[in-house]
């Protein structure tokens, strides 16, 4: 499957204020928050097309009852980021688009503002799509329910984590997206690859599962390439049937689901999915460490280049754990580094801010 590589696009986003419109705790460390509202119109015209693949938006927590709101000054990024999170309003998280579809609108999004706040400086469309009337957007986020530990040792739950474990019908909340006219922001880039391999922790489980739907519902027929699943959960409870749907999984797809927690004990973040990755890419599993730390600075990010006709690797997830996997791949099973996009997530021990 041919696609673009979607990037951040400058000036061709904006700020939507959505209303929460369902809350579904769909296992012990998963809970999806299904958001709704008429600026939505106003997003990414490709998410028409309910596909999202692993796009996915800056959502905006909120420190308190009222929905982020940002000033788009020319120095909107350093500004924002400056200032005290009580100042702010609150915290920038990157979350994945789960699913998105169009629903009956309600009597709440008649209140909610039609276009989102977008940069002065853009010059690009402000047309929405149109809609069949009576209806808005929707679009579901899966938050994790994990614990991070900060910088002092002490754990506790992520501010997003937080917001989504108490969310209810109604609340207002807000997030940043791309523009009617610009493409979704996502790295999925699989081109013509005939070997998929994806190995996720939870955080990056909802992007899988997104990229998997759309493989289900393409009807590639012969063309259809092998995919193979990696996936490390918290616990057992967390279940494939839990998070997803028969109709969602392609047929060519094989699974190996990596409970930390279960019946046979308890296995440190990271150390079920490398040695998973090891088995996948027929190396010896020799018990090296598992984590590399990141530094504070480094970017663990890469997206594939090239037109992969052979093998493709996506590996996303904790960002100390992703460089190992990555180096797995690249220096243990001698993959190209073209031929594999990598996603540090986020960093344990650090807030993405």
């Amino acid at each position: 499957m041919a696609r673009k590589v979607r990037t951040f696009a400058e000036h061709a986003y904006g700020v939507f204020e959505l209303r929460v419109s369902r809350v579904q705790h769909v296992s012990p460390s998963f809970v999806r928050v299904s958001l709704a509202g008429p600026s939505l119109a106003h997003f990414s015209a490709e998410l028409e097309t309910q596909e999202p693949l692993d796009a996915y938006v800056k959502f905006l927590v909120p420190a308190g009852d009222k929905p982020v709101e940002i000033d788009f000054t020319p120095s909107w990024r350093q500004d924002w980021f400056a200032l005290e999170t009580e100042q702010r309003g609150g915290w920038m998280r990157t979350y994945t688009i789960r699913a998105a579809r169009l629903v009956p609108a309600s009597e709440a999004d008649s209140a909610l503002p039609s276009a989102p706040t977008i940069p002065a400086e853009y010059t690009g469309s402000r047309e929405p799509r149109v809609l069949p009337a009576g209806t808005v957007p929707e679009i579901d986020i899966d938050f994790v329910m994990h614990a991070e530990v900060d910088e002092s040792g002490a754990e506790h739950m992520g501010p997003a984590a937080a917001w989504a474990a108490s969310a209810s019908e109604g609340q207002l909340v807000s997030l940043m997206g791309p523009l009617a006219a610009s493409p979704l922001w996502a790295s999925w880039d699989a081109e013509e690859a005939e070997d998929i391999l994806i190995a996720v922790d939870e955080t990056a489980l909802p992007a899988a599962l997104s990229v998997l739907g759309f493989y289900a519902r393409a009807e590639l027929g012969e063309s259809a390439p092998r995919i193979r699943l990696l996936a490390e959960v918290p616990s057992v409870e967390d279940s494939l049937e839990r998070l997803s749907s028969p109709e969602e999984l392609p047929t060519t797809l094989e699974i190996t689901w990596l409970p930390r927690q279960s019946e046979r004990g308890s296995a440190s973040r990271g150390t079920l999915l490398a040695s998973a990755l090891r088995g996948a890419l027929n190396i010896a599993d020799e018990s090296a460490p598992v984590c590399e730390r990141a530094a504070d600075d480094e970017i663990v990010w890469g997206v594939a280049a090239g037109e992969h006709v052979g093998r493709y690797i996506f590996i996303a997830g904790e960002a100390s754990l992703i460089k190992t996997l990555r180096r797995v791949c690249v220096n243990e099973a001698q993959v190209p580094k073209e031929n594999i996009s990598f996603m540090g997530y986020w960093r344990e021990g650090k807030s993405e801010n």
